[in-house]
Order: C-alpha cells, then structure tokens, then sequence
C-alpha cells in the first residue's frame, strides 16, 4: 500500500493539471486535512469523499486513478470539491479505526467531533447537486450502494452498473446491511429514514443529506475482491456520476 504522503503527491499533481486548487483545511491526527477543487465555476457542483474508513483503500486510490486520467474530460461541465482521504492514519495502517476514534463515520451527528467541525468548515456555505461517499466492504464479493434522496430521478441503477462493469462482479440481491437488505444493489431508505434528526450515530452521508445536498450516494465495492478490481470499480463510478449529472 502507498503511504498517505505518496496519495497526497499523487491527488496534488493531478489537481493541479487540472487547474484545480489544492488546500490544507487544517489537520486530524497528525495528518493534512486535505480539501481539493476544480472545474467550471457556475455548473452543477459534486462533492466526493473517500477513505473514512481505513481498510477501505480503492476509494482514495480509485479517485486518485480517476483524476489523472478521467476528470478532465468533466472540468468545462461540472465544478467539484474533494475531500479524498478522510481517515489518514487509518490509511497508512489498513485500519477502519483512526488514532483517537473507533469509528470516524458515526460521529456526523456530533458538532464538536474533530472530523464533523473539519467537514463543516471546509462545506461552509456550498450546496451540491450530488454528493459520492466512496467505501468498500470487506464481506462481499459483490457491490451494492445507498441512495439518499427523497424522489426520482436516481442515480443508483447506474452507478450500480458502471461498477460491476469494470470490476466484472455482480450486485449485492437480498443481502443484510445493518439494518437494510439489498434490492438488485440497492439501499434506498424509507422516507422516514430520511429525516436526520430521528437518527443517532450519523454516517458523513446523511451529514451530507442533511446540510449541502439533496441527494448522497454511498458507494459500496466489494472487498473480497483483487484492490485492483475495486480501484476500477470506483473510478468508473464516478465517470457515472459525472454522466449523470451532466445529463448524458
């Protein structure tokens, strides 16, 4: 696995071939906090995030993959803000953990927690068309994903199928997540559970859904599969998404 300092090399390059803007939006654990931007002001704004959980690499590595060879083709049409590696010490050490917390990703319903104060004030004042939250799960050998938004169109069915496209697996049909089980890939929640305030122990998602965005979905690449697979599934998830909300 690379470590953390060869991913930021790697996400700053490509940012700025993109004529994109690279900042420190201050520091978790020891690490820079990244936040990237790049594309045309004035379109439909994206916002993707990657790496919250730490074993989960093919997010950070597929938006990475994506951007030195994908995003351009999107710059004219779309303005994006990335926060690529939520959980850095957990990155460079294969963990779901961070250094100080279990689980970063059940917190967003926590003002003060460290992350959620990070991601509040990198959003400050931003609304997007639609937001892409990158995970993995480690035991699937299938994908599947969460649709946060409260009527159609959606976006689920295909991003669903750009994903096993290029990871050449299928969708996740009948299978326990929590406390949801999949349809043909699909998670999408009731219309009661769309309703933030009700829930404790929020997902960035649902901080997502509740602040900058009326539409989040959580991709999910399965994790018993090569990392290679899992990269190319991602990156053309987001190929997908840009799809999507371009039009095409």
């Amino acid at each position: 696995m690379p470590s953390f300092a060869d991913l930021a090399r790697r996400l700053d390059l490509a940012t700025r071939a993109l004529d994109g803007v690279v900042e420190e939006a201050g520091a978790l654990e020891g690490y820079p906090f990244l936040r990237l931007a790049f594309g045309a002001m004035g379109r439909p704004a994206v916002l993707l995030d990657a790496g919250i959980h730490g074993e989960e690499p093919a997010g950070p590595l597929g938006l990475a993959d994506w951007l030195e060879a994908d995003a351009a083709a999107w710059g004219q049409r779309i303005r994006f803000t990335i926060l690529p590696c939520l959980n850095p010490w957990g990155f460079e050490r294969g963990t779901r953990s961070s250094r100080d917390t279990e689980d970063l990703n059940r917190h967003f319903d926590e003002p003060d927690a460290p992350l959620t104060r990070l991601v509040t004030k990198a959003l400050e004042g931003e609304r997007f068309r639609l937001a892409v939250d990158m995970h993995e799960d480690a035991d699937f050998d299938t994908c599947y994903l969460y649709e946060l938004k409260a009527a159609p169109p959606f976006a689920g069915e295909r991003l669903l199928a750009a994903a096993a496209a290029a990871a050449q697996v299928g969708v996740s049909d009948g299978d326990e997540v929590g406390d949801f089980r999949t349809t043909q890939g699909l998670i999408r929640p009731p219309e009661g559970a769309l309703r933030p305030e009700e829930r404790r122990g929020w997902p960035i998602a649902i901080w997502h859904f509740a602040h900058v965005t009326g539409h989040t979905v959580t991709m999910e690449t399965p994790g018993r599969r090569p990392l290679e697979a899992r990269v190319r599934a991602h990156r053309a998830v987001l190929d997908a998404a840009c799809g999507f909300v371009a039009g095409d």
